[in-house]
């Protein structure tokens, strides 16, 4: 493993690039004072975390901040790779820029629930296996990626990857096109830039030097049923800025 590291002068950041990977990062938190053991210090620390981008043609920074503090983060995921995680596992969010190859992230959030639009008769399906506590919903949730109803919200103590496994498995045995979405609350981070870092719409794995993140553990997990889910592809500029009507005349029943 070997390190080349450059500092712009002026700017107070200091990039390194790290030729096993072919990729390099500029800390926009460092300062001109900061030494050279000090970024091989946090070289060192460096820790592997998944990393998943957040549409620009859907959001601005602003918005997505608003929304996600108001609804909390829902990221849909490939079942497979959510399979490969566990509850509580921190997935690290940013915008792409494919000029530069490069990755503005801004915030993390931790696996504490799962959303999936499995109809209602399969749903109960999954939740026979995967639940020790449900209760029926009625509210609805005016995302710009997506609008969507919650129709039931479940408890489990199941790992993720058992809950995900399920819920891929009824699908299948009756020939449905699950969505599964990956929820958790939004943790803002002192802005950063990773470079050379591939667009993806899944997630893709990165280093990045974060001493502070840790998985969240909880007792139990919660897994929503949601149904009437549009996607929504792009929209205008002014629209981003816009908070949508429904999110004023939005309702809870509890039956």
């Amino acid at each position: 493993m070997s390190y080349r590291i450059s500092s712009s002068e002026g700017t107070g950041t200091i990039r390194y690039y790290d030729a096993s990977n072919q990729s390099s990062v500029n800390e926009t938190s460092l300062h001109a004072h900061t030494t050279i053991e000090d970024v091989l210090r946090r070289i060192l620390e460096r820790r592997e975390y998944y990393l998943h981008y957040v549409g620009a043609g859907l959001y601005t920074y602003d918005m997505f901040i608003r929304e996600a503090r108001m609804f909390g983060v829902a990221r849909a995921m490939p079942p497979n790779v959510l399979k490969g995680m566990e509850w509580g596992t921190p997935i690290f969010l940013a915008f792409n820029n494919p000029e530069e190859k490069s990755a503005h992230v801004f915030g993390y959030f931790c696996i504490t629930g799962i959303n999936h639009n499995l109809p209602e008769k399969l749903s109960e399906i999954v939740d026979r296996s995967i639940a020790f506590e449900t209760a029926a919903k009625h509210y609805y949730v005016a995302r710009k990626c997506g609008y969507y109803k919650v129709r039931k919200e479940s408890k489990t103590k199941l790992s993720l990857a058992e809950v995900v496994d399920i819920i891929v498995s009824v699908a299948r045995e009756h020939n449905y096109p699950v969505k599964i979405f990956a929820t958790g609350e939004l943790r803002l981070t002192e802005p950063f830039t990773l470079h050379g870092v591939s667009f993806t719409r899944s997630v893709i794995k990165v280093r990045i030097w974060q001493t502070e993140v840790s998985k969240r553990e909880q007792d139990y997990y919660i897994v929503r049923s949601i149904e009437n889910y549009r996607q929504n592809q792009s929209i205008s500029k002014h629209a981003k800025n816009v908070i949508p009507i429904v999110t004023f005349l939005n309702e809870e029943v509890v039956v």
